[in-house]
């Protein structure tokens, strides 16, 4: 069980990544089934159903509570683990810029922020527990900061985290929409492509900076190639079941 005070929702996405559950030949197999076409106009029937995928996989109701589209249902797995790991995501940018914060109010003993890369894997291999609990989180954030690792001030950084991760905080909301509108950025624009499109990623940039993710770029990438894998394959099988409701909202 997550922890009590994050709504269920955000309890629900803290369990194994896809790579963890799909098989390499079932990736691989999505990917040669159809290729993601690129680049598309958001206001398009394929920027439609892109968006529409990322919205879903960042709302706040679970995708297997959701009453999905049929021609998303065979998806229903894989558009479950992508909101597990947008959580993820979230909750981890969460606990980076608590740790930042706490870090610099501690500038005048000379602390320093501990290698990106290290804090990244170490909050990730606690995250990816599916018996984690806040404390344990708030514990490691604590050492990281280099607190007193007494039973006040992990209660404090607990206090902190818990208030971050509520969806009613600014924090949250600005963090969901800033990774948000990054994948969406990439998925209009295609994945493979930001690496070689300097214009994309600056956007992508902007919009993990703004919000305070910037040192999750290389997640949010990955996030975004697993989703693009998923609408290929759905814009790929039902074009024009979507070019025709797109018509007739029109």
């Amino acid at each position: 069980m997550w922890f009590s005070a994050v709504p269920t929702n955000l309890r629900s996405g803290l369990r194994a990544s896809p790579s963890a559950t799909v098989s390499t030949s079932d990736s691989e197999a999505q990917s040669s089934a159809a290729q993601l076409v690129h680049p598309v106009r958001a206001e398009s029937w394929r920027g439609v159903v892109r968006l529409g995928l990322v919205h879903l996989i960042s709302g706040e109701i679970p995708v297997e509570k959701t009453a999905l589209a049929e021609t998303l249902r065979l998806d229903a797995q894989r558009l479950h683990f992508a909101q597990n790991d947008f959580q993820q995501l979230v909750v981890l940018a969460a606990c980076m810029l608590l740790l930042q914060q706490s870090l610099a109010a501690q500038q005048q003993v000379g602390r320093s922020m501990p290698d990106v890369v290290d804090v990244k894997r170490r909050l990730m291999g606690i995250l990816a527990d599916p018996s984690m609990r806040l404390p344990d989180l708030a514990a490691e954030l604590t050492r990281l900061a280099g607190s007193d690792s007494d039973a006040q001030s992990q209660s404090a950084m607990e206090a902190a985290l818990n208030r971050m991760l509520m969806r009613s905080s600014g924090a949250f909301k600005a963090l969901s929409s800033g990774i948000g509108n990054a994948i969406q950025l990439q998925l209009l624009a295609s994945p493979a492509s930001s690496q070689s499109d300097a214009g994309l990623q600056q956007g992508v940039n902007s919009a993990l900076a703004r919000c305070g993710a910037g040192a999750l770029k290389s997640e949010v990438s990955q996030l975004a190639e697993r989703l693009s894998q998923t609408a290929a394959l759905s814009e790929a099988v039902h074009s024009s079941v979507y070019q025709r409701l797109l018509s007739d909202l029109l």
